[in-house]
C-alpha cells in the first residue's frame, strides 16, 4: 500500500514507485512526492516526520536513476542547522548555499566521477542520460540540471581531493613526533599525485646519497636521479568562447597549472628570441612549419606536459601559439614541477645537493639554446631553479630523434650515455591517449572550467599509476634482467671475436668529441671512412669482370681447365638471366644493351669452349646452341652429364668438378657477405649523396642494381652447390659443409644506420647467441633464471578468459654467412668496402657495450624505484596513522575524520605490503643480494 511504501522507503526517497493509474490502466512510474497527497523527502531526523518542519517546498534531486522533481521539507526545529548541511547530512549535495532548490545525491557525483574519468563522457551526455532515465519518452519534461551540474562536480571533485590528500586532517602541519611537515619538499596545500617510485627525499630516500664516481661519472647518480620528458599536446586545445572571466578554476595553482594570472603575466611580458625559434635544421616538418594559422579560432592551442620516467604527470602548462616557439610554457612548467617535486624551493634554509635531472624533449636541442639566461629572465628571483637548469642533462627521445640530424643523433641519443639506465624519453606520450578522449568537450568549456577538468582527469590518471606502480616496476626489472642476460651474451661473443682490438677500443673515449671540425662518436661510423654509392657500385662491376672461382696458383690438368671454363660459363649464363628478370621488371635501354653485349661475349666463348670439348670428349655429341639465346645452352661438364645419365664421365673428371666447385661455394660465400655489406652502404648513403627526385631514382635504381648483383651470387652459390649435390659430394638436406643459402641467410645489423627503438632488444641470432643456448644471469642473479616475462598490467588479460594459443614470435636472425670469424680480405679494388668492415665491427662492440651498461643499469634502478615505492608507502600509512591517533587524542569527536583517516592508512598499508612482495619475488627477477638490503644506502652500496 501507498503508506508501507513511504515509511519502508524514508531512507530511501529516491526509489521510484509504481503506482497504478485507474483511468490509464498501467502502473506510472512515480516519485515518492506524489504517492500521497502530504508525502515529502523530510531531513533532520532521518527520514522521519520533523513536527517543526518548515512548509515543503519544491526541489530538483538527481540521482543515479534519473531525476526527480520532489517535494523536500527541511527540518525546522530551534536547533536545526543551515539547509544546505541537512542536505550534506541526507547525502545530497545542494547547488547553492542560499535557499537550495536543487541537489544531486553523492551516488550520482561519485557515478559521474567514475563515467568521466573511465569513459569519457561529457557532462551533457550524461545529464540527458538521467533525464532520459526519469522519461524515456518526454526528457524535456524532466528538469534540465546541466547548468548546475558542471559546478557542481567541480566542487565535488575538489573536496573529495583534499581530503585524499590529507589537507583535511591538517597534513601540511607538524606530526608530534617530527620537526617539520609530513611532506617538506611539497608545497603546502598542493593537491596533485606525487610519483611514488621518483626520488623524493625525506620521503622514500634519505635527503643525501652517497655517490661512487669512477673517472668522471657518477657510477650510481641514476640510483636518485629525477628523469622527466617534456611533450605538447595539440588536441586538448581551447576554442575564443564568451567568457567574462568570472568562472575561475577552483584549482587555480593548487594542481598541475600553474596560477593563470601568473602565468599570463610572464607570456605577456616576455618576447621570443630569435634563437629561441630555431629547431634543428633537419628535425620534422610538423615541428618547423607550426603556424598561427593552424591554431585558427584556438585561444589555446594545446597543453604541454612534463611527465616522469613512470608516465605520472608533473606539471601541465597552456599553449598560447604553438609548441615550437614555446620557450615561457616550457619553462613555466619545468619550474611548476620542480615546485611539486624534491626541490628545495620551499625552503631557503635547507642545504642538500641537488639530485641529478635529466630532461628529455622533442625539441630539445634547440630548446637548450640561451635555456639558462631565458630562465633568469622569467624568473630572476628563484636562484634555487637557475641552479638546477645550469646543472640539468638533456636527450631526445627516442621515438623523436630519428627525425632529427646527424650532429642530435650524437649528442642527444639516449641510449650512449653512463647512468642513463634505459629510459627511451616517451612516458608523456602514454598520457595524449587517455587526455585526448576528453578534448571534444575540453575545447568548447571556458578557461576556468578547462583547466579543472584537467587537473581532476590527469589527478585521476596518476593515482591509478601510483596504485599499479609496483607490479609495473616487478614486470619492468623481470624484462630488464632477462635482456640484460641476452646482452651480456653478445657483448661476450662479440669481444672474443674481436679479442686483439679490445685492448685498443676499450682506451677510446665514450663522450663525443668534435674532431678537425667534425662531432666524432665512437658509437657512430665516421662518413669520411663510409665507402660511398659510387665506390661501392665500381668496386660491384670490378669485382664481376675479375670473378674467379679457383686458387690459380694451383696448377690444373687441361680436363680440370675445361671444367672451370665451363663454371665461369655457367655463371655467365645465370647473370643474363638475373638482367633478363630485371629487365622485364623496369625495362631500360642500359639494361638490354648490357643483355645484348654479355650475349656476344658468351656466344663467342661457347664456339671456343665446344671445340675444347670435342677434343676432350670426342664421344659425346655437342648439345643444342641457339647463338640467339645463348644462356639456354647446356655447358656439358661433368654435373651436367650425371644430370643427363650420360655414362661419358670420368672418375677422375668427377673429382676434380667437386674440387673446383667447393672452391667455389667458398669463394660464393664471401661474395655474398661483400655484396650484402655492399648493399647495406647504399641503403644508407642515399640521403647523403643524392637530392632531389632525379637524384632518389637514380639511388633506386643503384640500389636495385646492388640487390640483383647480392641475389646473383646467391644463385651461383646455389648452382655450385647442386653440383655437388649430383655428383655426389652431399646430399640434397644436408646442412654442412654448404647448407642452402637464402636471402634471410644475409641479414646482418646494420651499424651504418643510427640507432633505433627496440634495437637493444634485437640480439638474436647465429652471430649474437648459439643456437639452443638459454640465456641466464650469470652474476649472482635472481633465484629462478627461467622465470617467464610479464606482460604490463594494462594488457594483462583476465584470469577468467582462457589463453589463446599464441604464435611463436617470428624472429629475425642473422644469417649463417657471417658465423666465420672475419671476412677475406677484399681485393684493392674493395678497399672502402674493407674500411667500412672494419669500422662497423669496432661500432657494433662499441653498440653492444653501451646496451650492456644501460641495461645494467636499468636493472639496478628498478631495484631502487621498487624501493621507494614501499618506502613512500609506508610514510603514507605512517601520516594517516598518526592523523588519526592526534585526532582521536584531541577529543574533538570528529568520529568520521579518525574514520576515514584509518582507512586511507589500511589502504597504503596494504599497498606497501604488495610492493614488498613485489620487491622479493623470484618472479619478477628480484636480485638475492640487493633484497637484503637494510636501508637505501645500503642498497646503493650493494
Amino acid at each position: 500500500c501507498r503508506q508501507c511504501f513511504l515509511r519502508q522507503h524514508r531512507r530511501s526517497p529516491t526509489h521510484w514507485a509504481a503506482v497504478w493509474s485507474p483511468t490509464e490502466k498501467f502502473f506510472r512510474k512515480t516519485d515518492i512526492s506524489r504517492i500521497r497527497t502530504n508525502s515529502a523527502i523530510y531531513l533532520g531526523h532521518d527520514g522521519d516526520f520533523c513536527e517543526h518542519s518548515a512548509p515543503r517546498q519544491h526541489f530538483t534531486l538527481a540521482d543515479t536513476n534519473g531525476v526527480h522533481p520532489t517535494v523536500i521539507a527541511f527540518c525546522g526545529c530551534p536547533d536545526a542547522p543551515a539547509h544546505w548541511k541537512q542536505l550534506l547530512t541526507a547525502g545530497i549535495f545542494p547547488a547553492t548555499i542560499q535557499s537550495p532548490q536543487t541537489g544531486f545525491t553523492f551516488r550520482v557525483l561519485e557515478q559521474w566521477r567514475e563515467y568521466r574519468h573511465q569513459g569519457h563522457l561529457s557532462i551533457w551526455d550524461f545529464t540527458h542520460i538521467l533525464q532520459r532515465l526519469a522519461d524515456p519518452w518526454i526528457p524535456t519534461s524532466v528538469p534540465d540540471i546541466s547548468r548546475y551540474f558542471d559546478n557542481i562536480t567541480r566542487i565535488f571533485h575538489l573536496l573529495n581531493t583534499r581530503l585524499a590528500r590529507g589537507h583535511a586532517h591538517g597534513v601540511d602541519s607538524r606530526l608530534l613526533d617530527e620537526c617539520d611537515r609530513a611532506y617538506p619538499h611539497r608545497p603546502s596545500g598542493y593537491l596533485g599525485t606525487v610519483c611514488a617510485a621518483c626520488p623524493e627525499p625525506g620521503v622514500n630516500m634519505p635527503t643525501f646519497v652517497v655517490c661512487y664516481f669512477v673517472g668522471a661519472h657518477r657510477v650510481a647518480s641514476h640510483l636518485s636521479a629525477e628523469y622527466i620528458t617534456l611533450d605538447g599536446n595539440f588536441k586538448a586545445n581551447l576554442f575564443y568562447k564568451r567568457d567574462n572571466g568570472t568562472d575561475k578554476a577552483v584549482t587555480d595553482g593548487q594542481m598541475y597549472f600553474p596560477p593563470q594570472q601568473e602565468f599570463e603575466e610572464f607570456a605577456k611580458a616576455y618576447v621570443v628570441n630569435p634563437v629561441d625559434k630555431v629547431p634543428c635544421q633537419a628535425h620534422i616538418g610538423s615541428i618547423r612549419n607550426q603556424s598561427k594559422f593552424k591554431y585558427k579560432n584556438t585561444r589555446v592551442s594545446g597543453v604541454v606536459a612534463f611527465a616522469c620516467a613512470h608516465g605520472v604527470a608533473g606539471g601541465l602548462v597552456d599553449m598560447l601559439i604553438s609548441e615550437a616557439p614555446a620557450p615561457v610554457a616550457s619553462n613555466t612548467e619545468l619550474r611548476q614541477l620542480l615546485l611539486h617535486a624534491d626541490v628545495d624551493a620551499h625552503q631557503a634554509d635547507v642545504d642538500a645537493p641537488a639530485d641529478a635531472l635529466t630532461c628529455l624533449y622533442t625539441t630539445l636541442c634547440s630548446w637548450v639554446v640561451n635555456q639558462v639566461p631565458r630562465v633568469i629572465e622569467l624568473f630572476p628571483e628563484d636562484e634555487w631553479l637557475h641552479q638546477i637548469v645550469a646543472a640539468m642533462e638533456g636527450q631526445v627521445p627516442g621515438s623523436h630523434i630519428v627525425g632529427h640530424g646527424r650532429p642530435c643523433k650524437i649528442k642527444y641519443q639516449p641510449a650512449y650515455f653512463p647512468c642513463r639506465a634505459h629510459f627511451h624519453g616517451e612516458s608523456a606520450e602514454t598520457i595524449w591517449p587517455y587526455l585526448n578522449g576528453f578534448g571534444p568537450s575540453l575545447r568548447q568549456m571556458n578557461a576556468g572550467a578547462r583547466h579543472d577538468n584537467i587537473n581532476f582527469a590527469m589527478d585521476n590518471w596518476n593515482f591509478n599509476k601510483v596504485l599499479r606502480m609496483a607490479d609495473q616496476i616487478g614486470g619492468e626489472r623481470e624484462e630488464a634482467l632477462k635482456v640484460l642476460a641476452a646482452n651480456l651474451t653478445v657483448f661476450k661473443q662479440l669481444t672474443e671475436k674481436h679479442a686483439n682490438e679490445v685492448v685498443a677500443w676499450s682506451k677510446e673515449s665514450r663522450d663525443w668529441e668534435m674532431k678537425n671540425g667534425v662531432l666524432y662518436s665512437v658509437y657512430q661510423h665516421n662518413l669520411k671512412t663510409v665507402a660511398t654509392i659510387d665506390d661501392v657500385l665500381d668496386s660491384l662491376r670490378n669485382s664481376e669482370v675479375e670473378a674467379n672461382v679457383s686458387n690459380e696458383s694451383v696448377e690444373r690438368p687441361p680436363t680440370a681447365e675445361w671444367i672451370r671454363w665451363g663454371i665461369d660459363l655457367r655463371r655467365s649464363q645465370l647473370k643474363i638471366e638475373a638482367y633478363l628478370a630485371a629487365h622485364t621488371e623496369h625495362p631500360l635501354q642500359d639494361t638490354w644493351k648490357t643483355i645484348c653485349d654479355l650475349r656476344d661475349k658468351l656466344g663467342d666463348e661457347l664456339e671456343n669452349f665446344r671445340s675444347r670439348q670435342s677434343m676432350i670428349l670426342p664421344a659425346l655429341d655437342l648439345s643444342p646452341h641457339d647463338v640467339d639465346l645463348p644462356e639456354k645452352t647446356l655447358i656439358q661438364i661433368p654435373s651436367q652429364l650425371l644430370r643427363q645419365c650420360s655414362s661419358s664421365v670420368q672418375a677422375s673428371m668427377t673429382v676434380q668438378e667437386i674440387e673446383l666447385r667447393c672452391g667455389q661455394a667458398n669463394t660464393q660465400i664471401i661474395a655474398v657477405q661483400e655484396a650484402t655489406i655492399s648493399l647495406s652502404i647504399i641503403r644508407g648513403s642515399r640521403a647523403y649523396d643524392y637530392r632531389g627526385q632525379g637524384g632518389k631514382t637514380r639511388a633506386q635504381r643503384s640500389q636495385e642494381f646492388a640487390e640483383m648483383l647480392r641475389n646473383l651470387e646467391i644463385t651461383v652459390y646455389g648452382d655450385a652447390r647442386d653440383a655437388l649435390i649430383v655428383l655426389g659430394y652431399m646430399l640434397p638436406n644436408a646442412k654442412t659443409p654448404f647448407p642452402p643459402m637464402t636471402i634471410a641467410d644475409t641479414v646482418r645489423k646494420e651499424t651504418h644506420l643510427f640507432r633505433a627503438r627496440g634495437d637493444s632488444r634485437v640480439v638474436n641470432g647465429s652471430i649474437w647467441q648459439p643456437a639452443g643456448s638459454i640465456v641466464s644471469a650469470c652474476y649472482n642473479g635472481p633465484h629462478k633464471n627461467s622465470a617467464p616475462l610479464r606482460r604490463s598490467p594494462a594488457k594483462r588479460q583476465k584470469k577468467n578468459l582462457p589463453a589463446k594459443p599464441s604464435k611463436p614470435r617470428k624472429e629475425r636472425t642473422e644469417g649463417w654467412i657471417w658465423k666465420e670469424d672475419a671476412l677475406l680480405l677484399p681485393k684493392e679494388a674493395n678497399a672502402n668496402v674493407a674500411a667500412f668492415k672494419k669500422e662497423s665491427d669496432r661500432v657494433q662492440w662499441f653498440r653492444a657495450e653501451s646496451e650492456l651498461f644501460r641495461w645494467l643499469e636499468q636493472y639496478e634502478l628498478k631495484h631502487a624505484e621498487l624501493w621507494r615505492v614501499i618506502e613512500r608507502f609506508r610514510r603514507e600509512a605512517y601520516v594517516w596513522e598518526k592523523r588519526a591517533q592526534q585526532i582521536e587524542e584531541s577529543a574533538s569527536h570528529r568520529t568520521g575524520a579518525i574514520m576515514y583517516a584509518r582507512m586511507q592508512g589500511a589502504m597504503w598499508r596494504r599497498l606497501r605490503d604488495a610492493a614488498e612482495t613485489e620487491f622479493k619475488s623470484d618472479g619478477t627477477g628480484a636480485h638475492r643480494n640487493w633484497i637484503q638490503a637494510k636501508d637505501f644506502a645500503d642498497l646503493v652500496h650493494r
